[in-house]
């Protein structure tokens, strides 16, 4: 299957747009899109759920090349994919993904003089 690289206009459906317009949406969509959802899920679940569910990854990848491209699974593999949504599992059932130690509040202190400057001499 070859591959080719052209700056000319490209047609989406039946519209023709300037080659740098679909680029700019596969960056948009591929990149940005996705850094702020990774973010915002940070947030909301925390980043131990968070960690453990961007493993999942790997499962997507492995299921759609056996759909899609007919590549065949081995029993360490769906193993290691069993691992990884038990791990999951634990994971949310053991509270890590909600939770969230308090943040420590400054101490209430009396406030401290300055030294005083020795005079020169």
């Amino acid at each position: 299957m070859p591959i080719t690289v052209e700056a000319s206009d490209a047609t989406l459906g039946a519209v023709e747009l300037a080659w740098f317009v679909p680029l700019a949406l596969l960056i948009l969509v591929s990149t940005v899109v996705s850094y702020l959802s990774g973010s915002a899920a940070v947030a909301r679940i925390g980043p131990t759920l968070t960690s453990l569910i961007l493993l999942t990854e790997v499962l997507f990848a492995v299921a759609a090349s056996w759909l899609l491209l007919g590549e065949s699974m081995t029993p360490i593999q769906i193993l290691g994919g069993a691992g990884v949504l038990g791990g999951i599992a634990l994971a949310r059932v053991g509270g890590a993904g909600g939770q969230r130690l308090p943040l420590p509040q400054p101490a209430e202190s009396a406030p401290v003089d300055a030294p005083a400057r020795p005079t020169p001499r």
